[in-house]
């Protein structure tokens, strides 16, 4: 049952990509090389976005010891707040 709903799920999140035409991965790419603080997976980290295309996001996550980078689905991004004024 559970494997039906995140299918549905990952249908739902499909036919929204569509229909919104990759207007978010625009808006994204304004952000390349900006530090932000990014909700990923219910836990908000500190990034700097590397690079988008239209299904993924590249970021460098700030770590205690050490730096991480890693690729994620836009779809996994829950809400951006911008470390400093964009220029």
């Amino acid at each position: 049952m559970g494997m039906i709903k995140d299918m549905e799920q990952d249908s739902r999140i499909e036919e929204l990509t569509r229909r919104t035409g990759g207007r978010e991965s625009r808006v994204l790419q304004k952000l390349i090389g900006q530090e932000c603080t990014m909700q990923l997976d219910f836990s908000d980290v500190r990034c700097r976005v590397i690079d988008v295309d239209a299904d993924w996001i590249m970021l460098t996550i700030y770590g205690k010891k050490a730096n991480e980078v890693v690729i994620r689905r836009i779809s996994d991004v829950g809400r951006i707040k911008l470390d400093k004024e964009l220029i």
